[in-house]
Parts: C-alpha cells; structure tokens; sequence
C-alpha cells in the first residue's frame, strides 16, 4: 500500500501523531503530504511562501513520519483562489515578462519547500499547471535548482488530460499523472 494523502491543516494537525500511527498499524509504509501552501488571496506576482508556523508543522510531521518509518513524498501545490484562474491548470500569462516574473517567483517557493522535505524520498516539482509545460526550459531550470537541494526521487505531477504534453519527462525520475 502506497501513498495515503494527509493534509496538514490546522483541524487535522491535532491528530497528526494518531494518524500517522493509524496508518502504519493499517499496513501503509507510505506518506504523501500535500497541502503546504494555503494562501487567501492571489497576489499578482505569484510570491508564494509558506508561513513559519507551517514550516514548523511540516518538520513535525516529517520528524514523526520517519520515526515510524514511513516513506515520505511531498507535493506541494499552488493555491489558486482568489485568482483570475478557476483552477491551476488554466494559469498563463500574456507576456514574457509575466511568465518571467511566475518562473522566478515559483522557483523561489519551491526551491524553499524542497530545502524543508530535503530528507523526503520524494518530491513533486510541481503539480498540474497544464498551461505552462510548454514552457521547457524554464521547468528545467526548476527542476534543476530543486535538485540542488534535494536528493530523491522527483516527479511532477501531470493532469491525465495532459501527460502527453509535458516536454521535460526526461529531467525527472519518475512521470506522475
């Protein structure tokens, strides 16, 4: 068994120790965390951080996981509400000085959420952003700068309808749909 989906939000972060136990004694040798960023507006630039409180629950329950000797996967996931976008998978942008700006932006975010799982098995470099895999280069540059800061496997995390698109399957180690 493979891969059960917590996600840490304030009410389930009370029961985290009782989950993570509930899922081991169920059989399960496995954790995806998701859910590390939680943002109330969208803001124009796409900065994304994850607050400190966040982080410090992130590390608990990495802490926790591994002492019970769970695998650990971390995909992290933009938040999009509040946005010109009804979901993650329609954000584009107009100009090359906004991709630009969301390339920089993102790579600052995820390169720090990957400074955090850094002792994770595995990471999810992103997750469905349909309408920006054409954009190769620049997810190779992510991609690379997160591997600079992180050791296991990474992936991302296409949309089904999408998978076939995604140019940079080959800087990857595993394809994720």
């Amino acid at each position: 068994r493979r891969w059960p989906c917590v996600d840490l939000d304030d009410r389930s972060f009370e029961d985290l120790k009782a989950s993570l136990r509930l899922q081991v004694d169920s059989g399960f040798d496995s954790l995806t965390v998701f859910g590390l960023l939680t943002a109330s507006s969208w803001l124009p630039d796409l900065q994304r951080t994850v607050p400190a409180t966040r982080r410090r629950r992130v590390r608990v329950l990495l802490d926790e996981a591994h002492r019970l000797g769970l695998k650990i996967m971390i995909k992290p996931h933009i938040a999009y509400w509040g946005s010109p976008f009804a979901w993650r998978g329609e954000i584009a942008f107009d100009t090359e000085e906004q991709w630009r700006r969301f390339f920089e932006t993102y790579e600052r975010w995820i390169t720090m959420v990957a400074r955090l799982a850094k002792d994770c098995d595995a990471f999810v470099v992103g997750t469905e952003l349909d309408r920006t895999v054409h954009r190769a280069d620049d997810w190779r540059r992510v991609i690379a700068a997160v591997r600079s800061r992180f050791g296991g496997h990474m992936t991302y995390a296409a949309n089904w309808t999408h998978y076939e698109q995604v140019p940079f399957w080959d800087a990857l180690d595993v394809i994720g749909i």
